[in-house]
């Protein structure tokens, strides 16, 4: 079941449904990673982590499956980032400059409304 999601920085703010977040995004480091969280009960409930140096092939990611505790609220620094961050739900992807431009804010969080 979807949940109403609030992506939040520097007074932007924007609504989004969705039952997980897939978040991506390029490090200064030229790695790519990826994220991906169930919301439940009004958290975020961490799923799984991928990463992969640029220029590797696109099947050759490394998977994480690191135990960490729900989440009330998941923040996004944009400081450094080569890449900004991308969101997916179900069945859709979307830029976060798009939601909130990363000249207005170099943090945002997201947290159900």
């Amino acid at each position: 079941m979807s949940s109403l999601l609030c992506i939040a920085g520097d007074g932007a703010t924007a609504r989004i449904f969705a039952a997980a977040l897939h978040i991506g995004w390029t490090g200064p480091d030229n790695i790519a990673h990826q994220e991906s969280w169930h919301v439940r009960d009004g958290h975020f409930q961490f799923f799984a982590a991928r990463a992969r140096k640029e220029g590797e092939a696109q099947d050759e990611w490394q998977h994480f499956w690191p135990q960490r505790a729900p989440q009330a609220r998941l923040v996004l620094d944009r400081r450094g980032l080569r890449e900004d961050y991308v969101i997916c739900g179900e069945m859709w992807c979307i830029a976060l400059e798009r939601f909130v431009p990363r000249s207005r804010a170099a943090v945002v969080g997201i947290a159900p409304c």
